[in-house]
C-alpha cells in the first residue's frame, strides 16, 4: 500500500502522473511486490489521479491545514530569524 495525505492535481512537477508513476517504479524496483494499491486521506475535486482508497473526497479544492504544519501560524520575523544566514566564525 502506497499512502499519502492528499491527492492534488495528480501530476508532479515534471508532469508525470501520481500514483501511476510511483506504482510502476515500486513494482519494477521490488519484483516481490505483485500488487500495489494507493491510498490518500483527501482527494481534491480537481485531482485526475484516482487512488484505490480515499478517506474523504472533497467537492472543491480547499487549502488543507495539516495538524503538524506549524507554518500556518508562524510570523515573518520568526522565519527571518530562523533562516537568516549567519557568518562563519
Amino acid at each position: 500500500l502506497a499512502a499519502t495525505a492528499l491527492a492534488r492535481s495528480g501530476r508532479n512537477s515534471n508532469g508525470s502522473m501520481w500514483p501511476q508513476i510511483h506504482s510502476e517504479h515500486l513494482l519494477q524496483a521490488f519484483p516481490l511486490i505483485t500488487t500495489l494499491r494507493t491510498a490518500v486521506l483527501w482527494q481534491k475535486a480537481s485531482s485526475i489521479a484516482k487512488p484505490d482508497y480515499v478517506v474523504t473526497v472533497l467537492t472543491a479544492d480547499p487549502w488543507i491545514h495539516q495538524p503538524f504544519e506549524r507554518y500556518d501560524t508562524v510570523k515573518l520575523p520568526e522565519l527571518v530569524k530562523k533562516w537568516s544566514a549567519t557568518p562563519n566564525k
